[in-house]
């Protein structure tokens, strides 16, 4: 997992946060990643994490909007419009 940490770091410039898990069948302590990443990043990732982990668990999906460091900034109260 540490090349995977350093290729999120270092390669794509990004942060992820770390969870300490652990599977529900099997009690095994596991390590999930959130990672939020442009679109053109997305392939790159998926082969980096096949890499460390062939046998890993992935979901890729679309997000409305990204708010935080490195994305758009949170609006403020006036600007907020109804959806």
């Amino acid at each position: 997992m540490t090349e995977l940490h350093r290729f999120i770091l270092k390669d794509l410039d990004r942060t992820a946060t770390c969870i300490k898990s652990s599977g529900l069948y099997t009690g095994a302590e596991k390590e999930m990643l959130f990672l939020v990443v442009s679109h053109k990043e997305v392939t790159s990732v998926k082969h980096k994490i096949k890499e460390a982990d062939p046998r890993a668990f992935v979901v890729v999906t679309d997000a409305y909007d990204t708010f935080g460091e490195g994305w758009k900034q949170l609006p403020s109260k006036d600007e907020l419009q109804p959806e």
